[in-house]
């Protein structure tokens, strides 16, 4: 996985069988660890599976809107639309995806926020 500057955009290529997907990071909704791989969700699209681990995602993304709030997820910080707190900490990003979220990474997505 490449970052890629074209003008004001920000993009990032991925290496997915035998091609290169160029996506835009501001689609990328969340980022969902899975052991060595981690599927990155992107909105009105489908997901990709990349062979990076969440840590490695999390090394190269975190200057760039994305914060890690759970053990699990990074979420794009531009995507989150309300955060529950009812019955542990959930951040909803749209009407389909909502995701959990520690104690500490609620901390750190607050702390992103500015709130």
């Amino acid at each position: 996985m490449k970052l890629i500057q074209l003008k004001d955009k920000k993009k990032v290529a991925i290496k997915t069988n035998n091609n290169i997907k160029i996506i835009d990071l501001d689609e990328i909704l969340f980022i969902e660890g899975m052991n060595t791989y981690s599927k990155l969700v992107i909105a009105y699209k489908k997901s990709s599976i990349v062979s990076l681990n969440l840590k490695s995602l999390e090394n190269l993304l975190l200057p760039l809107n994305f914060v890690r709030c759970h053990k699990r997820y990074l979420v794009n910080l531009t995507h989150i639309s309300e955060i529950c707190n009812k019955t542990g900490c959930i951040l909803e990003l749209d009407s389909t995806h909502k995701l959990p979220a520690s104690r500490e990474g609620l901390k750190r997505v607050k702390k992103a926020l500015g709130i």
